[in-house]
């Protein structure tokens, strides 16, 4: 029912690299046992490469590092989810692994394996839905200028999310999530740069199986993530709020 998802965990600006993937995948369900759920499971290896339009390289651009062509890198990665006995009750955990490397005009770029483990529940009951996410990333890249020494430079931040909702009827639902992000390697947890929170108030109505409408606020403190230098030449403010409405199809 989300106009935006989460953007710590679902960035917007950052999706099209982020879901992008040239390889296979393997998937399917086991029953546990009639008293213990059953398990659904999913595994994948692929390759992938920076969207040429998206928050990643513009970030590289906007720092004065270009590429003749988009780096990328190996993309293995899988995903565990138990529906529990309790009815409507889901867990499980995802692992996705990548790397990177690439020329630029004056150098390479370069970035080792990386592990990005994200855990989850989610409960549907009756006309209700919760859920819950939680992900760390640690991640390094190595920039080597013709001429200059490398530059190597890390991030550590930790991510979550919990939000639900409630169909009042067949056609209305409303819900809110709160989504937070905190980076503890800047070392500086009261600097908005270091941190955003969002707390988000969403509804959306289908007038029938194909056409819907919805309609969303967020409150954003920090600037953390999904915000960028190059279109704010005069500084961020530490909030900002936000309002979507959107028009959408399905067949």
């Amino acid at each position: 029912m989300w106009a935006l998802l989460p953007e710590p965990i679902y960035g917007v600006d950052v999706r099209a690299t982020n879901l992008s993937q040239l390889g296979a995948e393997v998937y399917g369900k086991t029953s546990l046992g009639k008293k213990r759920g059953k398990l659904s499971y999913s595994g994948y290896y692929g390759y992938y490469y920076f969207s040429s339009n998206d928050g990643y390289m513009a970030s590289f651009n906007a720092s004065g590092h270009t590429f003749p062509n988009a780096p990328g890198g190996k993309t293995p990665g899988l995903d565990l989810r138990w529906d529990t006995p309790l009815h409507g009750l889901q867990v499980g955990g995802s692992l996705m692994l990548y790397n990177a490397k690439g020329t630029m005009t004056d150098g390479t770029y370069k970035m080792p394996l990386t592990y990005w483990p994200t855990y989850y529940a989610q409960y549907n009951v009756k006309k209700a839905f919760m859920s819950a996410q939680y992900t760390k990333l640690v991640q390094y890249q190595t920039f080597s200028v013709t001429s200059a020494a490398p530059s190597t430079s890390g991030s550590d931040t930790r991510s979550w999310f919990a939000m639900g909702g409630y169909h009042f009827t067949d056609k209305l639902q409303a819900g809110a999530y709160y989504t937070h992000e905190l980076q503890p390697s800047a070392g500086d947890n009261s600097n908005p740069a270091n941190y955003y929170k969002d707390w988000v108030g969403s509804s959306r109505f289908d007038f029938n199986s194909n056409f819907y409408a919805k309609l969303e606020g967020h409150l954003m403190d920090g600037n953390l993530v999904g915000l960028y230098n190059f279109n704010n030449p005069n500084g961020f403010k530490p909030r900002t709020k936000l309002l979507v409405a959107k028009i959408g199809f399905t067949f």
